[in-house]
């Protein structure tokens, strides 16, 4: 197997475990982890489902029921993670898009072809002594 097609497997893979996991997230159980997302509308349903199928091994962590205490480490550990991305996103938006313009700017652009041109045939060549000789 082509390595190509083995990493084309397991997105597909992936992707499928993502759609089933998704749809189950959105019906059954988007309003039990989110109380405000209890009785919501089909288009509300729509819009997570991407996410949540994307980020379907997250989505089957996450506790059903009500907020956790304040003392429990795992909270402690969110709120430390929601302050590194509240300094990390200012600083990595910039330099992404810093990073885009140079890719742009420096990528080597391929040589132009006129659609209306006709192709050339390659010059005639003129036969070796070995070839003239009779």
């Amino acid at each position: 197997m082509h390595p190509m097609q083995f990493v084309l497997l397991a997105l597909a893979a992936y992707l499928l475990v993502g759609v089933i996991v998704g749809a189950w997230f959105v019906v059954a159980r988007a309003g039990r982890v989110d109380p405000a997302a209890e009785g919501s509308s089909l288009a509300f349903r729509l819009l997570i489902l991407p996410g949540a199928a994307a980020l379907w091994p997250l989505v089957l962590r996450m506790p059903a029921g009500g907020p956790r205490a304040s003392d429990d480490p795992a909270r402690r550990r969110t709120d430390v993670h929601r302050i590194a991305h509240r300094i990390a996103w200012p600083l990595l938006l910039p330099a992404i898009a810093v990073l885009v313009v140079l890719a742009v700017a420096f990528r080597s652009t391929p040589a132009t072809v006129d659609a209306g041109a006709v192709p050339q045939a390659a010059p005639a060549r003129s036969p070796t002594p070995a070839e003239a000789a009779p």
